[in-house]
């Protein structure tokens, strides 16, 4: 047996080195990126990576189903897998490799992508095959071994036989090892010494030993080497040899901490993923016993970003968020931890901030540092931001609570107008728990059919006769009675049931006007108010005259009335809706003309039929006479341009007379009726007239 070792002791090899590639699939099993390396692995490819189903193809059928399940249960249970198989390429050519795959999150915690490499280990497999008797494993050796085989005394620690390999990896000769017996050992990297130390005597222990290490070759160089040690006994059972294999392992060991650092790391700005951040977060938490530890946690979010990709392009917005990167990795220090957290938002944590005041001084900085002017070429941008603020444990004790508090504080800053900060209170949350309270109600009361119109009549100032009326939902409640609309429209508005309101809207009027008119009643126009929201939903002109229709109304009964705010969301798309709907017959109102949004340009670019004087503008002509003013102007321009005109909120004798004198057509407000229920209103179209204007 020793004569064999012998052999094989003197007998030189090289082992192919192992091929890494790299790969990358989606959410859909379909491959995104293949390196150099999986093309010349599988040369049936060469142009771009192959589907799924055509890769599949390639791999050993019995091991087929393994690998897409695999793949599937990395992106549906973030499984990560490492699988060996073989495949076969071109020229009926077969190879052993080993598949590996990470699972990559997005910012909610799902997976986005799949990373991982292939190595080729037809080699090593080849050569494990082969080392049934010694002399397979000679021939072995001398074909593919690209590694180091050793050979020491176990009494006198004498080296008896170094492969070239050794020299190789190590770059010392052969003659510098017999001159120095423990040159290896003082090539170990300083940090890896007692590790090795440590392993050497488990060899002894267990006649055995497979380890990794670094070391520091001649050239400086830090190479990591796989070694495989055993002792060789007599017939006695007392050690004679230590025999080891030594191969440099660096490149896989280095793709594998490559892959580990992209899967926690943002590709675009090299900072820390929102799947680094929250482990950072929860380690973080984790104190010693009796140790206190706390921190505060900066939630940013780049106002307005979105304008930057739509307007200027993606490319703009990836420079924007790299420069902010650089900013912001500038302006922190040792005791923060930044990290990017989706598209434009980031956070910090600031171990050891706990003070108000400190937290508002960092805040204001960091606000101050974004909004300083970003310079690309000809260009100068200008940005905001968002922050909200928590503190650990205050705010939350473990990962999910303590973001929770975050975020209620970046949305209250953002609803107070953005460019500022928000520190969290009870009292959001108090609020948070409040909101979702009244969107499950509300949600129940559409259903339930607990909303209700009420009709404002419109009245002619001349003859006092109703000439319109204007339509306004209500919601009673069956426990806490009728809720005014401000209470639940914006809530509507932000959870998307202003849809199926409005159209329970269009569908009671127009129901109404039917019911209204087989009365044989003399109907009025009815006035119904449009959200923003839905003035730009693709399709709202036809959806609306299909309502219309369904009922017989003649569209001209009808007239929807929209803010210049509602326009400004999307410019083509309203001027489109209410060119539509004015050729169908319906008309169109301005409403609330004076508040702030409306201006004269929309008067002039929208085909607009009538111009509705909001009642906070008519309530002030009196506090001030700049108010008269413009009043009598916009009668003026209005009927010259022949624009109907309604003034809301007329509640005075004195607001009366004023715009009667003036020549105000149509007026509407508690002076004359408040809001009616539907019989109540019916009872007025009957009588035709209200109460004769003095």
């Amino acid at each position: 047996m020793t004569n064999q070792f012998e052999r094989i002791f003197q007998t030189e090899c090289i082992l192919e080195k192992q091929t890494t590639g790299f790969w990358e699939i989606d959410r859909t099993l379909q491959f995104t990126f293949w390196s150099k390396e999986m093309y010349e692995l599988f040369s049936n490819y060469s142009e771009k990576p192959p589907q799924l189903t055509e890769f599949l193809n390639t791999i050993q059928s019995e091991y087929a189903d393994i690998v897409f399940k695999a793949l599937r249960e990395c992106i549906v249970h973030q499984r990560d897998f490492s699988i060996e198989y073989e495949i076969v390429s071109n020229a009926h050519r077969h190879r052993t490799v080993i598949q590996t795959g990470k699972a990559v999150l997005d910012k909610d915690g799902q997976v986005h992508r799949v990373i991982g490499t292939f190595q080729d280990v037809t080699s090593y497999r080849q050569f494990e095959t082969r080392i049934k008797n010694v002399d397979t494993i000679i021939s072995a050796i001398t074909e593919n071994l690209s590694a180091g085989i050793w050979a020491m005394d176990a009494q006198s620690g004498a080296i008896l036989y170094l492969s070239n390999g050794v020299t190789d990896i190590f770059g010392y000769s052969l003659d510098e090892f017999r001159h120095d017996p423990l040159l290896w050992k003082k090539s170990i990297h300083p940090d890896d010494v007692m590790n090795v130390d440590y392993k050497r005597e488990k060899l002894l222990r267990n006649g055995k030993l497979t380890h990794q290490y670094r070391i520091i070759t001649k050239k400086n160089e830090v190479k990591w080497l796989h070694d495989q040690t055993l002792i060789v006994a007599d017939e006695n059972g007392s050690a004679t040899h230590l025999i080891g294999i030594v191969a440099d392992v660096s490149k896989p060991i280095e793709s594998t901490m490559n892959i580990k650092y992209l899967s926690h790391h943002d590709s675009l700005t090299d900072l820390p993923n929102r799947r680094f951040f929250m482990k950072r977060l929860a380690e973080k938490m984790k104190n010693p016993a009796g140790e206190k530890r706390s921190f505060a946690m900066f939630y940013l979010d780049l106002d307005r970003f979105k304008y930057i990709n739509d307007y200027l392009g993606h490319e703009m917005g990836d420079m924007v968020l790299v420069e902010m990167s650089i900013r912001l990795k500038r302006f922190i220090d040792s005791s923060c931890f930044l990290a990017r957290l989706a598209s434009d938002e980031f956070a910090i944590i600031h171990e050891g901030m706990t003070e108000r005041n400190e937290v508002i001084c960092f805040a204001r900085k960091l606000i101050a540092l974004i909004e300083e002017p970003i310079h690309f070429e000809n260009q100068e941008l200008s940005l905001t931001a968002s922050i909200g603020i928590c503190f650990y444990p205050d705010d939350g004790t473990s990962v999910q609570p303590l973001l929770k508090s975050a975020d209620m504080a970046l949305s209250r800053a953002k609803e107070n107008g953005k460019n500022n900060f928000q520190i969290y209170s009870t009292a959001m949350n108090r609020k948070v728990t409040r909101y979702f309270a009244s969107d499950k109600e509300l949600r129940k009361a559409l259903r339930n059919e607990e909303f209700f119109l009420e009709y404002q009549p419109k009245v002619d100032t001349k003859t006092g006769n109703i000439v319109g009326g204007e339509a306004l939902i209500r919601w009673y409640h069956p426990e806490k009675g009728e809720i005014p609309p401000m209470s639940f429209i914006p809530l509507a508005e932000e959870n998307g049931l202003i849809a199926g309101i409005g159209d329970w809207v269009f569908h009671k009027v127009c129901s109404d006007l039917k019911g209204w008119k087989e009365q044989g009643l003399e109907v009025v126009p009815i006035s119904v108010n449009l959200s923003p929201k839905r003035l730009v939903v693709p399709g709202i002109s036809q959806h609306i005259k299909s309502i219309v229709s369904h009922y017989d109304v003649n569209p001209s009964l009808l007239c929807v009335e929209i803010t210049e705010r509602s326009i400004l969301l999307n410019e083509q798309q309203s001027q489109n809706v209410i060119r539509e709907l004015k050729e169908f017959g319906i008309r169109f109102a301005l409403d609330d003309f004076g508040t702030g949004y409306s201006s004269l340009t929309s008067l002039i670019n929208y085909d607009i039929d009538i111009l509705k004087i909001d009642k906070m503008f008519i309530a002030g002509m009196f506090e001030k006479n700049r108010n008269k003013q413009i009043i009598k102007y916009l009668l003026s321009l209005a009927n010259s341009i022949d624009m109907l005109v309604v003034a809301e909120g007329v509640e005075t004798q004195e607001q009366l007379d004023f715009l009667v004198q003036e020549g105000c057509p149509i007026i509407q407000g508690f002076l004359f009726s408040k809001p009616l229920k539907e019989p109540e209103f019916v009872q007025c179209l009957i009588q035709k007239t209200l109460p004769a204007i003095p």
